[in-house]
Protein backbone atom coordinates (compact mmCIF):
# COMPACT_ATOMS: atom_id res chain seq x y z
CA UNK A 1 0.00 0.00 0.00
CA UNK A 2 1.67 3.39 -0.92
CA UNK A 3 0.10 6.82 -0.68
CA UNK A 4 1.36 9.26 -2.60
CA UNK A 5 1.08 12.91 -2.41
CA UNK A 6 2.35 14.92 -5.96
CA UNK A 7 2.73 18.39 -5.75
CA UNK A 8 -0.14 19.23 -3.98
CA UNK A 9 -0.82 22.91 -3.52
CA UNK A 10 -3.75 24.85 -2.03
CA UNK A 11 -4.34 28.45 -2.53
CA UNK A 12 -6.39 30.88 -0.58
CA UNK A 13 -6.42 34.31 -2.75
CA UNK A 14 -2.52 35.04 -3.07
CA UNK A 15 -1.86 33.05 0.19
CA UNK A 16 -0.16 29.56 -0.59
CA UNK A 17 -0.77 27.03 2.27
CA UNK A 18 0.22 24.07 0.75
CA UNK A 19 3.08 25.03 -2.20
CA UNK A 20 3.61 21.96 -4.43
CA UNK A 21 3.96 19.51 -1.48
CA UNK A 22 5.04 16.08 -2.50
CA UNK A 23 5.55 12.48 -0.23
CA UNK A 24 5.35 8.96 -0.56
CA UNK A 25 3.99 6.96 2.35
CA UNK A 26 4.07 3.15 3.02
CA UNK A 27 2.91 1.69 6.42
CA UNK A 28 4.88 3.50 9.24
CA UNK A 29 4.25 6.06 11.43
CA UNK A 30 5.21 9.74 10.35
CA UNK A 31 5.52 12.45 12.29
CA UNK A 32 4.56 15.90 10.28
CA UNK A 33 6.54 18.79 12.38
CA UNK A 34 5.93 22.33 11.95
CA UNK A 35 4.87 25.75 13.71
CA UNK A 36 1.64 27.19 13.53
CA UNK A 37 0.88 28.23 10.22
CA UNK A 38 2.91 25.81 8.77
CA UNK A 39 0.21 24.26 6.26
CA UNK A 40 0.27 21.00 8.35
CA UNK A 41 -3.68 21.08 8.60
CA UNK A 42 -4.47 21.88 5.08
CA UNK A 43 -2.77 19.25 4.02
CA UNK A 44 -4.44 17.18 6.30
CA UNK A 45 -8.01 17.37 5.15
CA UNK A 46 -6.82 17.54 1.72
CA UNK A 47 -5.56 14.26 2.71
CA UNK A 48 -9.16 13.67 4.18
CA UNK A 49 -10.42 14.35 1.06
CA UNK A 50 -13.04 17.18 3.19
CA UNK A 51 -10.81 20.25 1.43
CA UNK A 52 -10.16 20.00 -2.49
CA UNK A 53 -6.67 21.50 -3.42
CA UNK A 54 -6.10 24.04 -6.03
CA UNK A 55 -3.66 21.64 -7.62
CA UNK A 56 -1.74 18.22 -7.60
CA UNK A 57 -3.28 15.09 -6.82
CA UNK A 58 -3.28 12.37 -3.66
CA UNK A 59 -2.87 8.65 -4.95
CA UNK A 60 -3.57 5.32 -3.27
CA UNK A 61 -1.95 2.91 -4.97
CA UNK A 62 -1.98 4.96 -8.07
CA UNK A 63 -5.79 5.94 -8.22
CA UNK A 64 -6.84 9.19 -7.27
CA UNK A 65 -8.27 9.20 -3.89
CA UNK A 66 -11.09 11.36 -5.02
CA UNK A 67 -11.95 8.16 -7.66
CA UNK A 68 -12.12 5.81 -4.78
CA UNK A 69 -14.68 8.25 -3.21
CA UNK A 70 -16.52 6.00 -0.33
CA UNK A 71 -13.64 3.12 -0.93
CA UNK A 72 -11.22 5.16 0.51
CA UNK A 73 -13.14 7.04 3.03
CA UNK A 74 -13.90 2.81 4.27
CA UNK A 75 -10.24 2.55 4.84
CA UNK A 76 -9.40 5.74 6.59
CA UNK A 77 -9.61 7.47 9.97
CA UNK A 78 -9.19 11.08 10.47
CA UNK A 79 -9.06 12.96 13.88
CA UNK A 80 -9.33 16.59 12.59
CA UNK A 81 -7.96 19.10 15.45
CA UNK A 82 -11.22 20.35 15.70
CA UNK A 83 -13.51 17.32 15.81
CA UNK A 84 -17.25 17.73 16.23
CA UNK A 85 -18.83 15.79 18.69
CA UNK A 86 -22.46 15.91 20.26
CA UNK A 87 -22.35 17.07 24.47
CA UNK A 88 -25.52 15.55 25.16
CA UNK A 89 -25.10 12.18 23.66
CA UNK A 90 -22.95 9.08 26.10
CA UNK A 91 -19.44 8.75 25.08
CA UNK A 92 -21.28 4.71 23.65
CA UNK A 93 -23.80 6.98 21.75
CA UNK A 94 -21.42 9.00 20.48
CA UNK A 95 -19.29 6.25 18.96
CA UNK A 96 -22.28 4.11 17.90
CA UNK A 97 -23.99 6.59 16.18
CA UNK A 98 -20.85 7.54 14.44
CA UNK A 99 -20.36 3.32 13.46
CA UNK A 100 -23.85 3.75 11.86
CA UNK A 101 -22.41 6.46 9.59
CA UNK A 102 -19.19 4.37 8.98
CA UNK A 103 -21.97 1.11 8.01
CA UNK A 104 -20.37 -0.83 10.81
CA UNK A 105 -23.22 -3.13 11.51
CA UNK A 106 -24.71 -2.85 14.94
CA UNK A 107 -23.07 -6.27 16.43
CA UNK A 108 -19.58 -5.01 15.48
CA UNK A 109 -20.37 -1.81 16.71
CA UNK A 110 -21.04 -2.52 20.16
CA UNK A 111 -18.02 -4.68 20.24
CA UNK A 112 -15.88 -2.12 18.83
CA UNK A 113 -17.11 0.70 20.66
CA UNK A 114 -16.44 -1.43 24.25
CA UNK A 115 -13.15 -2.09 22.56
CA UNK A 116 -12.07 1.24 21.77
CA UNK A 117 -13.39 2.95 24.81
CA UNK A 118 -11.11 0.25 27.00
CA UNK A 119 -8.34 1.23 24.73
CA UNK A 120 -8.45 5.06 25.52
CA UNK A 121 -9.07 4.46 29.05
CA UNK A 122 -12.74 5.74 28.76
CA UNK A 123 -14.42 2.11 29.98
CA UNK A 124 -15.81 3.59 33.27
CA UNK A 125 -16.93 6.88 31.03
CA UNK A 126 -19.16 4.73 28.53
CA UNK A 127 -22.69 6.22 29.91
CA UNK A 128 -21.41 9.60 30.97
CA UNK A 129 -22.32 12.51 28.91
CA UNK A 130 -19.55 13.97 26.17
CA UNK A 131 -20.34 17.43 28.20
CA UNK A 132 -19.24 16.30 31.33
CA UNK A 133 -15.67 15.18 29.79
CA UNK A 134 -12.62 16.97 30.06
CA UNK A 135 -10.49 18.50 27.51
CA UNK A 136 -8.54 15.78 27.87
CA UNK A 137 -11.28 13.02 27.54
CA UNK A 138 -12.65 14.75 24.84
CA UNK A 139 -9.88 14.11 22.96
CA UNK A 140 -9.42 10.28 23.24
CA UNK A 141 -12.87 9.92 22.46
CA UNK A 142 -11.81 11.73 19.22
CA UNK A 143 -8.77 9.15 19.00
CA UNK A 144 -11.63 6.35 19.58
CA UNK A 145 -14.24 7.18 17.09
CA UNK A 146 -10.39 7.75 14.41
CA UNK A 147 -10.33 4.19 14.93
CA UNK A 148 -14.05 2.71 14.62
CA UNK A 149 -13.47 1.76 11.02
CA UNK A 150 -10.35 0.11 11.93
CA UNK A 151 -8.48 2.16 9.34
CA UNK A 152 -5.89 1.31 7.23
CA UNK A 153 -4.77 4.62 6.88
CA UNK A 154 -5.01 6.94 9.85
CA UNK A 155 -4.28 10.84 9.80
CA UNK A 156 -4.30 12.53 13.20
CA UNK A 157 -4.29 16.26 13.66
CA UNK A 158 -2.48 17.28 17.19
CA UNK A 159 -4.28 14.33 18.62
CA UNK A 160 -2.34 15.07 22.16
CA UNK A 161 -3.54 18.50 22.49
CA UNK A 162 -5.30 18.83 25.54
CA UNK A 163 -3.66 15.45 27.13
CA UNK A 164 -1.65 15.52 30.40
CA UNK A 165 1.51 14.01 29.96
CA UNK A 166 0.86 10.33 31.28
CA UNK A 167 -2.24 10.69 28.83
CA UNK A 168 0.35 11.46 26.09
CA UNK A 169 2.36 8.67 27.18
CA UNK A 170 -0.38 6.36 26.82
CA UNK A 171 -1.31 7.69 23.42
CA UNK A 172 2.06 7.43 22.21
CA UNK A 173 2.45 3.69 23.25
CA UNK A 174 -1.21 3.15 21.24
CA UNK A 175 0.25 4.62 18.03
CA UNK A 176 3.28 2.15 18.36
CA UNK A 177 0.94 -1.00 19.09
CA UNK A 178 -1.78 -0.71 16.22
CA UNK A 179 0.80 1.57 13.70
CA UNK A 180 2.23 -2.35 12.37
CA UNK A 181 0.11 -2.53 9.01
CA UNK A 182 -1.27 0.75 8.66
CA UNK A 183 -0.07 4.41 7.35
CA UNK A 184 0.06 6.72 10.25
CA UNK A 185 0.45 10.37 9.72
CA UNK A 186 0.66 12.56 13.00
CA UNK A 187 0.70 16.08 12.95
CA UNK A 188 1.94 18.23 15.90
CA UNK A 189 4.21 20.73 17.18
CA UNK A 190 5.38 18.72 20.51
CA UNK A 191 8.53 17.41 19.39
CA UNK A 192 8.53 14.65 22.01
CA UNK A 193 4.86 13.25 20.75
CA UNK A 194 6.97 11.99 17.20
CA UNK A 195 9.93 11.40 18.23
CA UNK A 196 9.58 7.91 20.18
CA UNK A 197 6.91 6.44 17.74
CA UNK A 198 7.85 7.48 14.35
CA UNK A 199 9.86 6.01 11.58
CA UNK A 200 9.79 8.69 10.09
CA UNK A 201 10.03 12.62 10.30
CA UNK A 202 8.82 15.36 7.75
CA UNK A 203 10.03 18.81 8.65
CA UNK A 204 7.13 21.43 7.52
CA UNK A 205 7.23 24.99 7.49
CA UNK A 206 5.08 27.72 5.14
CA UNK A 207 3.51 25.49 3.19
CA UNK A 208 6.61 23.55 1.80
CA UNK A 209 8.48 20.35 2.96
CA UNK A 210 12.22 21.15 4.08
CA UNK A 211 13.23 17.92 5.28
CA UNK A 212 12.43 14.23 5.61
CA UNK A 213 14.09 11.28 7.85
CA UNK A 214 14.56 9.26 10.41
CA UNK A 215 14.88 10.53 13.78
CA UNK A 216 18.55 10.07 14.06
CA UNK A 217 18.75 11.62 10.29
CA UNK A 218 16.49 14.29 11.94
CA UNK A 219 18.67 15.15 14.96
CA UNK A 220 21.84 14.28 13.14
CA UNK A 221 20.86 17.87 10.86
CA UNK A 222 22.39 19.60 14.06
CA UNK A 223 25.58 18.14 14.44
CA UNK A 224 28.07 20.34 15.50
CA UNK A 225 25.86 23.35 16.38
CA UNK A 226 24.35 21.97 19.58
CA UNK A 227 26.26 23.11 23.07
CA UNK A 228 25.82 22.85 26.57
CA UNK A 229 27.12 25.40 29.59
CA UNK A 230 26.77 26.92 32.87
CA UNK A 231 27.14 30.26 33.01
CA UNK A 232 26.91 32.92 36.05
CA UNK A 233 23.67 34.68 34.92
CA UNK A 234 24.86 37.76 33.54
CA UNK A 235 26.11 35.17 31.19
CA UNK A 236 23.18 33.29 30.71
CA UNK A 237 21.32 36.64 30.22
CA UNK A 238 23.76 37.63 27.23
CA UNK A 239 23.82 34.33 25.38
CA UNK A 240 19.68 34.10 25.51
CA UNK A 241 19.29 37.47 23.64
CA UNK A 242 22.00 36.53 20.81
CA UNK A 243 20.95 32.57 20.79
CA UNK A 244 18.23 29.91 20.29
CA UNK A 245 17.92 28.33 23.94
CA UNK A 246 16.80 24.62 23.77
CA UNK A 247 16.93 24.46 27.44
CA UNK A 248 17.32 26.31 30.51
CA UNK A 249 17.92 25.01 34.07
CA UNK A 250 19.26 26.72 37.65
CA UNK A 251 21.31 25.03 39.34
CA UNK A 252 24.21 25.22 42.44
CA UNK A 253 26.64 26.31 40.49
CA UNK A 254 24.82 29.09 37.88
CA UNK A 255 21.95 28.76 34.77
CA UNK A 256 22.68 25.95 32.78
CA UNK A 257 21.99 25.99 28.98
CA UNK A 258 21.32 23.92 26.04
CA UNK A 259 21.79 25.60 23.27
CA UNK A 260 21.40 25.66 19.56
CA UNK A 261 24.22 27.55 17.41
CA UNK A 262 26.43 27.54 14.28
CA UNK A 263 29.23 29.03 16.07
CA UNK A 264 30.21 28.18 20.21
CA UNK A 265 28.31 30.84 21.55
CA UNK A 266 30.42 31.33 25.06
CA UNK A 267 34.15 30.04 25.88
CA UNK A 268 32.67 27.79 28.37
CA UNK A 269 30.45 26.19 25.87
CA UNK A 270 31.22 22.56 24.97
CA UNK A 271 29.40 20.27 22.15
CA UNK A 272 26.95 18.08 22.95
CA UNK A 273 25.13 15.65 20.95
CA UNK A 274 21.59 16.92 19.32
CA UNK A 275 18.14 15.43 19.34
CA UNK A 276 15.07 16.11 17.18
CA UNK A 277 13.83 19.38 18.60
CA UNK A 278 17.62 20.89 18.65
CA UNK A 279 17.34 20.42 14.89
CA UNK A 280 13.30 21.19 15.37
CA UNK A 281 14.49 24.70 16.75
CA UNK A 282 17.61 25.27 14.59
CA UNK A 283 15.30 25.02 11.30
CA UNK A 284 12.18 27.19 12.67
CA UNK A 285 14.62 29.39 14.46
CA UNK A 286 12.20 29.63 17.26
CA UNK A 287 14.23 31.41 20.12
CA UNK A 288 13.20 30.24 23.78
CA UNK A 289 13.04 33.37 25.91
CA UNK A 290 12.49 31.54 29.27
Amino acid sequence: MELFIDRLTKQYGKKLAVDCFSLKLGKGVYGLLGPNGSGKTTLMRMMADVLRPTSGEITLDGVDIRKLDEAYRDILGYLPQDFGYYRDFTATDYLMYLSAIKGLEKSRAKQRTAELLTLVGLENEAKNKVKSFSGGMRQRLGIAQALLNDPEILILDEPTAGLDPKERIRFRNLISDISGERIVLLSTHIVSDVEYVANQIILMRKGEMIMQGTVDQIAALTNGKVWTAVLNPKEAEIVKTKHVIANLRHIDGGVELRIVSDEKPHEKATPTTPSVEDSYLYYFNEVNTL
